[in-house]
Parts: C-alpha cells; structure tokens; sequence
C-alpha cells in the first residue's frame, strides 16, 4: 500500500470515523472520501500524508474542528470540506498552502472571521466556496490572487461591511454570490466577464447602483431585501428585469410618495388650526344638546393621545442621530426604528423611553373610565359556540374591506411579471389604497358593523374596532411578515423562476464545471428560512413596510375627511325633532344620515382605534403619534362643528352600545411590547434586557390592574332626571387643559 496514489471511497455507504493511523499510505496523492456516512473528527494525522494534492470529505457528517496541521502540506491542491457540520473557525494555517487551489468548506457551522491569510499568501487560489456558514465580520479586502479568483460564494454567513476593492480585479469572476449577509455600502463597480452571475441581494446595499458592473451579458439580483435608489429608476443593465417593480426600491414612487407624508403633517396641523376656528365661530351661541359621555371620552382620549406623542416625540432625534443601517434610504424611514443601528448609547436611551412608555400606557389604559353598567346593559355572554362563530365569518367582510391596504402591502413585496397581480393593478393599489381605505370606512363600515351586530348579538362597536384595525395595520402587518425577502419570502409563490414548468426555472442553477452545486433555483432560491423572523432585518422591513401607509391614512383622517364631511353637511337637511333617546337630530341627505359618525357607537369606536395605533406604532414611529394627536384634535373639533349645524346628539342614557374599550386598548399595549422585543431581541440592540423588564411589569398592571393607592378619586356616578345637565355644567366650570365646547342645555320636555 505504500506506493498507492490515489484512494477513491467516494458515494459509498461508509460510515464511522476517519482512521486516525495513514501510516501505509505514504504516497498518496488523492483521498477521496466525499458522499457517505463518516463520523466523528477529521483526524489530525493526514497532514502526516507528504504527497498529498488533493482531499475530498465533503458529503459527510463529520464534526469538530478544522484541523490546523493541515497547513503543514504545501503540495495540497483541493481542500473539500464541504456539506458536514464542522464547527470553530477556519484556521489562519490554510494561509500556508502555497499551492492551494480549490477551498471548499461550505455548508457546515464555521463561525468567527475569515482568515486574511488565507486570501494574502495564496496566489493560485481559483475557487473559494464558503457559502452557509456562520462566518462573520469584514471580508479581507486584499487579494494576491484576485485575477484569478473564477467563483466566490460568500452567500447565507454574516459578513458586514464594505465590499473589499479587490473584487474590481477579479475579472475572472463567473459566480459571486453575496447575498444572505450584511454588506452595506455602495454596490461598487465590478469588472466581470461576460456572461457572469452574481448575487447581491438581502444585504444592506443602498444609494445608487453603478451602470454596469462589467461586460455584456452580466446579470445580478439585487434589488429584493436592500434599498438600492436615490429616487429615480434604475439605470443598471445588469439588474434581472423582475426586480424592476418601483415599489422595491427608492424610485421616484417611493420617494416623493415620502415627502408628501413629512410635508403633509405640517399641512395637516395647519387644516385642524382653520377647523378649530371656524368651530369657534359656528358654535357660538349653539344650544343643542351634548352627551357628556362623548365629550368625556374625547377629551380623556385626546390627553392621552397628547402623551403618548409627548413620550413618543422624544425618540425622533435619537431615531436621526442613530439612522445607520443603510447609506441612503426612505427619508421617512430616518425618523423610524426601522434604521436604528450601531449606536449602543442611543439604543440605550430609545430601550428606555420605550419601557417607560410601555408602563405609562398600560396605567393610563387601566384607569379608564368604565362604561356605566346602567347605560351599556349587561354582557351577553349566551351563545358562545353561535358567536365564535360569528367572529370567525366576520373575518371575511374584514378581510374584503381591507384589500387596498393588503395590496398596498403585497406591491412592496412582489417582482415585476409575477404570476398573482398584474403590474398595473399593483400600480392603482398602492396609488389609491391610503384615500380607498378611509373612503371605504366612511362610507361602509359602520353601516356593515351594525348590520353584522343585528344579525350575531355582538357589539357593533366591538366589530367596528376590529374591522379597523385589521384594515389599517394587522392585516398589512401579516401580508408583510409573509411576503417581504427579509422575512419569509412568500412573494417567490409567485415569482416565474420558482414555477418548475418555466424556462427560468433553471436560472439559478449554478455548479462548477465538475458538477459541484453552488445554487439550486428550488432548494435556495425558492425557498425561505423561517429564522428571519427572528432576524432584525425583517421588523426594519415591516416598519418601512407600513409607516407610509399608517402616515398617509392618518392624513386623510386629519385633512380630507373632515373637509368632505363638512362639505357633505352643508348640502343636507337637518331631519325633524325626534326624541333624543331614539336617536337625537341628524342631518340627511337623500334620506340617509350624514352626522352618524358623531354617534357615540362610532366616536367610541374611532377614539380606541385611534389610541391603538398610537400604543403599538407611536414608538416604533413617532410621527404617528403626532398624527393620532392631530386627528384626535380634528375630531373634537369636528364634533362642535356638528353642533354648529343644528343636530342633537342623543343623550347617554340612548348611548348603550359603546364606549371606550379597555380590554381592546390593554391587548393593544401588549401588542406594543411584543413588537418593541422582537425588534429591539432582533437586532440585539443595547437595552434590551430593561425591555423585558418593563414588559413584565406591563402584563402584571394589564392582568391585575393598578395598586388601589395608585388608582384617582373616582365620584359616584349621576343620577336622577338631572344627571346629564349636572355632568354638563361641571364640565363647563372645570378649568381645564382644553377649552370646552360652548353649549348649554336646554329644558328637555
């Protein structure tokens, strides 16, 4: 046996450990060992081979550590290691391999960084495959041998930073594969040949793309799971056509669809200053009649709104001054948790308002004032297989009603030519879902919430919560965690490439000229891992997702739907006295009421809804809890102005049917810290332990309630014939923050 020179064992069924003892085979060149069953370590003793050119163990299941005295063989060629699971780092000794080749240690867990000697002292190194490993850190960015690198697979580790500069002489380059990682930085300008591939995708690439990145024929993935764009199209030709869908980066869409919400705030606070004077104007004087459990809840609601977005509007210049996940990006993506990164004493600080915040809400939200159980009746807990029911059906009105802001959603996820909407419809979707959204619950939910009520015995208020919550974040939120590339990457369902009758289906099937796979369309490109949700790449993705969405929603809740209502209102005809316990005096217009969003049903309704989304958004993005303040404050002011017209609300022993939502609003601030952990435990961002903390402390206040020496005075409840007018003129002699609504009540007969 000593003078065998090449030992092939490959594809067999062998299994158990390498032989520790290679003592006859002397002279030996080629071992190969690869596709079968072996076991335990790779033994230390085959750097005692001297002649050895070439070892193949890939395939195996081979475990523990790289041995370093493979560096003692200088004659080696080929190193494969691939597709075991060796754990530990590679070590800095492969540097010494003068006459290396071929490195392949790909699929395994390798972890730590990659040694820089292995890319300084190897001038004949061609093929270097590390792809699927838990190597991190910055690449080497000095090459001896990049002329002559022909494939790097870099993909699914968790390397960071720049793009080493000597990837621009590689001009050999057939395969690059980057993505999966965290470079970041500019896609810099390349020299491939013609015809290579590359991957650069699900990185943290940004600003503006080079106009080539080598010759004729080059084509790359790059848009899906960065954000590449400075506002314009993308004028690369070596991006794949499917990725050029102006909903995945910063196009002129995306860009200017930001700059109208930053500029709309100011725009919007502007309107409700114009509201709330030409209120003053058209209710002096008015005597109709108010009920004071609306005018209670507005103005509880609206303090708490106010500090929520005091608390809220602290995190904006630590989100500015700590934006450094990407190069470039959405400007409303800057003022967001979403591009918080690499700032310890500002993540600190954002751990902190948040606990703080997390705790104010959930006291705030368990001193709300109950319903009296007079005025609400009792519960109706009967038929509770019939009303489960009843919830469940309800999911699909929900769901139809919320398609705009799911199609909003699903055109930032999907490419260009997908098999489920057409281009132009995602187009329209994302165009007209914010306006479609809210014209929708003008118009219908109401209207659809009551009807369902009459039907299964549930609060319509109750419904009309739900409904709106699904429709402006819960539903978008799951159609986002489900679609987008950095977290589970549903959108490829549709993607031609992952069809196996479609011609490009074999796009991505990429191996070496031996028949060794470096990627499989189906088993790497068309698949999706479910860890990335843990990752804090997918929570960046779903608050860019759906900050625009929620701002431009709130926007025309601020702005466009009081002036259509006031507009509306002027056209109508205030109805005959009716009694007010049967529902007071409304406008109409061709015979249907135009005041019924002044009822206490939907003021309730939109007072919790409103309060949610600024518990669970606000701190992830605080311009919505300015947003929230604002329409809060259109609200009330829409309310006096509904006065000024002549209507008469009902009083509140008519208001049965709503009121403030304490349980829904308490699932809210729990909704908030799950939210606040998965991103702060994703992005492992500094303070994230207190989170924890101040999680715990919300869910004992939310499930036990406040301590009785914390809770305020509470008065005994009205009562009598004169309840309403007595509560009316205590709030007219309070001093308090806000001016109340001038009226005075009547003699009732």
């Amino acid at each position: 046996m000593t003078n065998l020179v090449m030992l092939d064992l490959a594809r067999n069924r062998l299994s158990g450990p390498i032989p520790m003892t290679m003592g006859p085979f002397i002279s030996l060149q080629d071992l190969s060992l690869s596709d079968n069953q072996l076991t335990g370590p790779i033994p230390s003793e085959i750097a005692d081979l001297p002649s050895l050119h070439s070892i193949h163990l890939s395939g195996n299941k081979l475990t523990g550590q790289i041995p370093p005295e493979l560096g003692n063989m200088t004659k080696l060629l080929t190193l494969g290691l691939a597709r075991n699971k060796l754990t530990g780092p590679i070590p800095p000794t492969i540097g010494s391999l003068s006459s290396l080749v071929f490195l392949t240690v790909a699929e395994n867990q390798l972890n730590g960084k990659f040694p820089h000697e292995i890319v300084e002292q190897l001038p004949r190194l061609r093929v270097i495959l590390l792809h699927k490993n838990f190597l991190e850190g910055q690449f080497p960015g000095h090459w001896s041998s990049a002329e002559g690198i022909q494939y790097l697979t870099l993909h699914e580790n968790r390397f960071q930073g720049l793009l080493p500069t000597s990837l621009q002489n590689m001009t050999r380059l057939r395969y690059l594969t980057l993505h999966g990682n965290y470079f970041s930085g500019v896609v810099p300008g390349l020299n491939l040949p013609e015809h290579a591939k590359a991957t650069l995708y699900r990185n943290r690439f940004s600003c503006e793309l080079p106009a080539n990145i080598g010759l004729d024929g080059v084509r790359a993935t790059v848009v899906m799971g960065n954000m590449v764009g400075i506002g314009d199209k993308i004028a690369a030709n070596w991006v794949f056509p499917e990725e050029l869908q102006d909903f995945l980066y910063v196009s002129s869409t995306i860009w200017w669809g930001n700059v109208v919400v930053l500029a709309g705030l100011p725009v919007a606070l502007l309107v409700v200053g114009v509201i709330y004077r030409q209120s003053r104007h058209a209710t002096a004087g008015s005597t109709q009649v108010l009920a004071p459990e609306i005018h209670a809840s507005s103005m509880h609601s609206l303090r708490l709104s106010l500090w929520i977005a005091a608390l809220c509007t602290l995190l904006l210049p630590a989100y500015l001054h700590g934006a450094r996940y990407y190069q470039c990006g959405q400007p409303l993506a800057w003022s967001t948790a979403a591009y918080l990164d690499d700032s310890p004493a500002t993540e600190l600080f954002v751990s902190l308002v948040w606990s703080l915040a997390t705790v104010h809400f959930s006291a705030s939200v368990a001193v709300l004032p109950k319903p009296c159980e007079g005025l609400r009746g009792p519960p109706n807990r009967s038929w509770h297989l019939g009303r489960k029911l009843a919830w469940l059906l309800w999911i699909v009105p929900v769901t139809i009603l919320s398609l705009p802001s799911i199609l909003y959603v699903v055109a930032q996820a999907l490419p260009k030519n997908n098999t489920l909407v057409s281009d132009s419809v995602l187009k329209i979707a994302h165009f007209t879902a914010p306006g479609l959204v809210v014209t929708l619950d003008m118009v219908l939910a109401a209207r659809l919430s009551k009807w369902y009520a009459g039907l299964s015995g549930i609060s319509a208020d109750r419904l009309l919560m739900v409904l709106r919550s699904c429709s402006d974040w819960l539903l978008p939120l799951l159609a986002a965690v489900t679609l987008q590339e950095n977290c589970l990457a549903g959108w490829k369902a549709w993607w031609e490439a992952c069809d196996p009758d479609s011609e490009m289906n074999a796009a991505f099937n990429w191996a070496l000229s031996d028949g060794l796979k470096i990627l499989n369309t189906t088993t790497d490109m068309c698949s999706a891992d479910p860890r990335n949700l843990w990752e804090g790449r997918c929570s960046r993705s779903v608050i860019e997702a759906l900050s625009p969405l929620i701002l431009q929603k709130l926007l025309f809740r601020i702005a466009v739907q009081p002036l259509v209502l006031i507009l509306v209102w002027q056209a109508s005809k205030l109805e005959d006295d009716w009694p007010l316990d049967e529902g007071g005096r409304q406008l109409r217009l061709l015979g249907r009421k135009t005041t019924g969003s002044l009822a206490s049903m939907q003021q309730h309704a939109y007072f919790t809804t409103l309060l949610e989304i600024a518990i669970i958004w606000g701190p992830l993005v605080p311009l919505v809890s300015l947003g929230v303040a604002a329409a809060f404050l259109s609200s009330v002011m829409l309310l006096e102005m509904g006065l000024g017209f002549g209507i008469r609300l009902p009083t509140d022993a008519a208001n049965r049917e709503a009121g403030l939502s304490r349980s829904f609003l308490q699932l809210a601030v729990a909704t908030s810290c799950f939210l606040q952990c998965w991103h702060a435990f994703g992005i492992t961002m500094a303070g994230r332990t207190m989170l924890l903390l101040s999680t715990a402390v919300t869910g004992a206040v939310i499930t036990l309630g406040l301590p009785p020496v914390l809770l305020p005075a509470s008065r005994p409840p009205r009562r009598g014939p004169d309840a309403d007018e007595q509560e009316m003129t205590e709030m007219e002699g309070a001093s308090a923050e806000f001016p109340p609504l001038r009226i005075s009540l009547p003699g009732v007969s």
